[in-house]
Protein backbone atom coordinates (compact mmCIF):
# COMPACT_ATOMS: atom_id res chain seq x y z
CA UNK A 1 0.00 0.00 0.00
CA UNK A 2 2.62 2.43 0.83
CA UNK A 3 4.61 1.65 -2.29
CA UNK A 4 1.30 2.28 -3.90
CA UNK A 5 0.99 5.64 -2.46
CA UNK A 6 4.34 6.81 -3.18
CA UNK A 7 4.14 6.00 -6.70
CA UNK A 8 1.43 7.78 -7.04
CA UNK A 9 3.19 10.74 -6.01
CA UNK A 10 6.13 10.37 -8.53
CA UNK A 11 3.49 10.20 -10.89
CA UNK A 12 2.21 13.12 -10.46
CA UNK A 13 5.35 15.19 -9.77
CA UNK A 14 6.46 13.68 -12.78
CA UNK A 15 2.74 14.78 -14.46
CA UNK A 16 3.53 18.53 -13.54
CA UNK A 17 5.10 19.87 -16.45
CA UNK A 18 2.69 18.18 -18.94
CA UNK A 19 -0.41 19.27 -16.20
CA UNK A 20 0.74 22.82 -16.69
CA UNK A 21 0.99 22.37 -20.68
CA UNK A 22 -2.52 21.51 -20.83
CA UNK A 23 -3.55 24.42 -18.63
CA UNK A 24 -2.00 26.73 -20.21
CA UNK A 25 -3.29 25.63 -23.57
CA UNK A 26 -6.88 25.48 -22.14
CA UNK A 27 -6.31 28.78 -20.84
CA UNK A 28 -5.35 30.61 -24.06
CA UNK A 29 -8.70 28.79 -26.16
CA UNK A 30 -10.87 29.94 -23.06
CA UNK A 31 -9.35 33.54 -23.27
CA UNK A 32 -9.83 33.35 -27.44
CA UNK A 33 -13.21 32.92 -26.88
CA UNK A 34 -13.82 35.57 -24.08
CA UNK A 35 -12.51 37.92 -26.69
CA UNK A 36 -14.13 36.83 -29.40
CA UNK A 37 -17.33 37.07 -27.48
CA UNK A 38 -16.30 40.49 -25.94
CA UNK A 39 -15.87 41.77 -29.30
CA UNK A 40 -19.51 40.17 -30.31
CA UNK A 41 -20.79 42.42 -27.16
CA UNK A 42 -19.21 45.63 -28.26
CA UNK A 43 -20.31 45.37 -31.89
CA UNK A 44 -24.20 45.19 -30.42
CA UNK A 45 -23.35 47.58 -27.37
CA UNK A 46 -27.22 48.63 -27.33
CA UNK A 47 -27.99 44.93 -26.02
CA UNK A 48 -27.99 44.18 -22.61
CA UNK A 49 -26.00 41.03 -21.71
CA UNK A 50 -28.12 37.87 -20.62
CA UNK A 51 -27.06 36.81 -17.10
CA UNK A 52 -25.94 33.62 -18.46
CA UNK A 53 -23.20 35.33 -20.52
CA UNK A 54 -22.42 37.80 -17.25
CA UNK A 55 -21.60 34.66 -15.21
CA UNK A 56 -19.33 33.31 -17.60
CA UNK A 57 -17.37 36.41 -18.08
CA UNK A 58 -16.99 36.62 -14.30
CA UNK A 59 -16.07 32.90 -14.25
CA UNK A 60 -13.70 33.27 -17.08
CA UNK A 61 -12.43 36.29 -15.37
CA UNK A 62 -11.97 34.43 -12.16
CA UNK A 63 -10.34 31.45 -13.53
CA UNK A 64 -7.66 33.73 -15.67
CA UNK A 65 -6.52 35.57 -12.17
CA UNK A 66 -6.19 31.54 -10.71
CA UNK A 67 -4.01 31.38 -14.10
CA UNK A 68 -1.82 34.06 -13.38
CA UNK A 69 -1.42 32.94 -9.69
CA UNK A 70 -0.62 29.50 -11.02
CA UNK A 71 2.15 30.42 -13.70
CA UNK A 72 4.23 32.68 -11.31
CA UNK A 73 4.41 29.89 -8.74
CA UNK A 74 5.20 27.16 -11.74
CA UNK A 75 7.79 29.88 -12.91
CA UNK A 76 9.54 30.61 -9.55
CA UNK A 77 9.11 27.13 -8.12
CA UNK A 78 8.26 24.47 -10.50
CA UNK A 79 11.64 23.82 -12.17
CA UNK A 80 13.76 24.40 -9.28
CA UNK A 81 14.06 20.78 -8.15
CA UNK A 82 12.80 17.46 -9.48
CA UNK A 83 13.67 16.28 -5.82
CA UNK A 84 11.05 18.01 -3.81
CA UNK A 85 8.34 14.98 -5.12
CA UNK A 86 5.72 15.96 -2.15
CA UNK A 87 5.36 19.69 -3.39
CA UNK A 88 5.88 18.92 -7.42
CA UNK A 89 2.57 16.27 -6.56
CA UNK A 90 0.77 18.81 -4.85
CA UNK A 91 1.10 21.47 -7.40
CA UNK A 92 0.71 19.00 -10.38
CA UNK A 93 -2.67 18.27 -8.90
CA UNK A 94 -3.69 22.27 -8.37
CA UNK A 95 -3.15 22.18 -11.96
CA UNK A 96 -5.12 19.56 -13.30
CA UNK A 97 -7.82 20.38 -10.87
CA UNK A 98 -7.83 23.95 -12.56
CA UNK A 99 -7.50 22.10 -15.97
CA UNK A 100 -11.12 19.88 -15.20
CA UNK A 101 -12.50 23.59 -13.75
CA UNK A 102 -11.43 25.42 -17.67
CA UNK A 103 -12.54 22.28 -19.08
CA UNK A 104 -16.19 22.79 -17.82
Amino acid sequence: QAFNYLQGKMDSAENMEKNYELLKWAAEKLCAKRDDNENEVKRHRLKKTSNTYNLWISKVMGIVEDMKKLEAIYKKEGKRSKWRVPWRSKFSKQIAEKYEEVLK
